[in-house]
């Protein structure tokens, strides 16, 4: 009896076996490597789990099910990627930490310094219009531009996307919108907001802001989130952050005699 608890609801029984026989033909090597083993699909997950690419695979639009599916009653997800599309939980650029905005990852263990480079940059632009700095949540303007990707990264665009001006949801294998789903677009809505916001609060507690340059962009991005910090606090932070990190080798002088141990007998 075929298991289709992972089956997508557009294949049909026989198509999703057609997925499951070539997964059980394949190597037990194979489901150790990072990337989906279809040349037309760009999924890569970030670390090597054989069951989470599995997973994948079983409803990877490259996959044998997939190709043998003629009518999907989800067009929109055809139309909008040829990514595999994920739920929020499931991404991962988000379960990596640098939600595409990775760089130089042998000396960036944290995944941070992509992500802080570009809340750096959006910051000195939200400071440099000709009436001062914009009104608004900062934070929150710099997720939705990640969603509208106009860096042109992957990004989380395999989770969240614009189309046509709304916002997009990927959940329970479609794509979600207010309208067709206001209670769960919402819930989504809200997951996305609340992981952003933990990444925040990380990036201001990591060794990237420890320096007085970005305390404006760390006091903006804390009050943002709902966790105010004060100025003396910070510079507090960084003060202990730089002791601990660049310690000075502290020297005493003295000018006088040697002294000895003495032994009385």
């Amino acid at each position: 009896m075929i298991n289709t608890k992972d089956k997508p609801k557009c294949l049909s029984v026989e198509d999703f076996k057609k997925t499951l026989d070539f997964i059980s033909e394949q190597d037990v090597n194979l489901w150790k490597s990072m990337k989906c083993p279809f040349e037309e699909c760009n999924f890569t997950q970030g670390n090597p789990h054989p069951s989470n690419l599995r997973k994948h695979v079983k409803k990877c639009k490259f996959s044998p099910g997939y190709k043998s599916f003629q009518k999907p009653d989800d067009p929109l997800t055809f139309e909008l990627t040829s990514l595999e599309p994920l739920e929020i939980t499931e991404n991962p650029y988000i379960i990596r930490g640098d939600w595409g905005y990775r760089n130089t990852p042998k000396s960036d263990p944290e995944n941070l310094s992509g992500l802080f480079t570009f809340l750096k940059k959006e910051f000195n632009d939200w400071n440099s219009g000709e009436n001062g700095p914009k009104k608004g949540n900062f934070a929150v303007n710099c997720l939705k531009m990640i969603i509208q990707n106009n860096s042109g990264r992957t990004s989380i665009s395999q989770s969240v996307r614009v189309k046509d001006g709304k916002i997009l949801f990927y959940f329970d294998n479609k794509w979600i919108n207010k309208i067709n789903d206001e209670s769960e677009w919402f819930k989504q809505r809200q997951l996305l907001k609340r992981l952003w916001f933990e990444k925040i609060e990380e990036i201001c507690e990591s060794r990237y802001m420890m320096f007085t340059d970005f305390t404006g962009l760390n006091l903006k991005l804390l009050e943002d989130i709902g966790k105010p910090e004060t100025k003396a606090n910070i510079e507090q932070k960084i003060e202990i952050f730089v002791e601990e990190a660049f310690p000075i080798t502290k020297k005493t002088l003295y000018d006088g005699p040697q002294q000895t141990d003495l032994l009385v007998s």
